[in-house]
């Protein structure tokens, strides 16, 4: 197909566009090309989606960023800190490696995780470095796992 160049195309009811090969492309009047690549430029892409063995990242042109990751609190790590609050116990201190890193560590990020445990940010508030985040996982009983329990966690921030 190509590339197709759209100026003031209003979308019809019931109408898809669809792109099949790699090169195909959607761009707009200044050049700006819908996925791809993004940079700081009215001519880079609109939207960059990409992913490793961390997770998946999808970068917008206007420097806004959204991490997804899944991982594991593998199955034997024990949960075995008392923190003192109502018998809750926590693990060592992990760390997640980011699929892309941020420009800085203002970015937020939400955790949840299956069965007895909760995941939360080490730190409590920010995280301490733009392509990692600290964090431990909470339990209201001293708990080894009999399973491997994984971890979904988003991140939203700014790429630059």
């Amino acid at each position: 197909m190509g590339t197709i160049f759209v100026d003031n195309l209003e979308p019809q009811s019931g109408t898809t566009l669809t792109l099949g090969a790699s090169g195909d492309s959607i761009k707009g009047s200044t050049g700006a090309v819908w996925t791809g690549t993004v940079a700081e430029s009215s001519s880079s892409s609109v939207i960059e989606n990409g992913s490793n063995s961390n997770g998946k990242f999808t970068k917008f042109a206007d420097g806004t960023m959204i991490c997804h990751m899944n991982f594991t609190f593998a199955s034997g790590s024990a949960v075995t800190t008392d923190i003192g609050n109502g018998g809750q116990r926590r693990s060592s201190n992990l760390t997640q490696t980011l699929p892309a890193s941020f420009a800085d560590t203002s970015y937020q990020v939400v955790m949840t995780a299956g069965r007895l445990f909760s995941p939360s940010l080490k730190d409590r508030l920010e995280p301490t470095s733009a392509s990692s985040f600290g964090y431990i996982i909470k339990s209201y009983a001293s708990a080894t796992s009999d399973e491997d329990v994984t971890v979904h966690a988003m991140a939203i921030g700014r790429w630059y």
